[in-house]
């Protein structure tokens, strides 16, 4: 449940075998120090609330939000950068859309012609929340930085 109701609620649970469970809170009576007893009480009183449909409909909510969020900053380097998409056949990202960016032409093209033209980062969007792991090439930043410096 943590940054599910809100930023900096730090509650949450765990499901599994009741022999990890028993050392789990082992683990958590010697690492916690004494959880916020007004957060736990505003938290307990919103899902009560909320109950288990309205909790379902504010994560479906907060998930939109996030697509959104990640879609907007996809939008911006597409302004930003001339990005083609293919899919990938590599094994973890096997049918994942792959986003490759350039540098757009005409920026630098009218002074060093298609030179920059190197494949500058390239990232996979995920498909749950809004951070983008970006993989940059170094040897494209490299081209680049040396196209740019004076």
């Amino acid at each position: 449940m943590t940054q599910t109701i809100a930023p900096g609620v730090r509650l949450g649970w765990f499901t599994c075998n009741p022999t990890f469970a028993e050392r789990l809170l082992r683990l958590g009576e010697v690492s916690t120090q004494a959880p916020c007893g007004l957060g736990q009480a505003l938290v307990a009183q919103l899902l009560i609330t909320w109950k288990p449909d309205g909790y379902i409909r504010w994560l479906r909510g907060l998930g939109q939000q996030y697509t959104d969020r990640r879609d907007h900053f996809i939008d911006l380097l597409n302004a930003k950068f001339h990005i083609h998409t293919s899919v990938s056949d590599r094994d973890f990202w096997k049918g994942c859309t792959v986003y490759d960016a350039y540098q757009k032409t005409g920026e630098l093209s009218e002074k060093y012609g298609t030179f920059g033209q190197a494949k500058i980062f390239s990232f996979v969007a995920p498909s749950a929340g809004m951070f983008i792991w970006v993989s940059i090439l170094l040897r494209a930043l490299s081209v680049t930085r040396a196209i740019t410096s004076p």
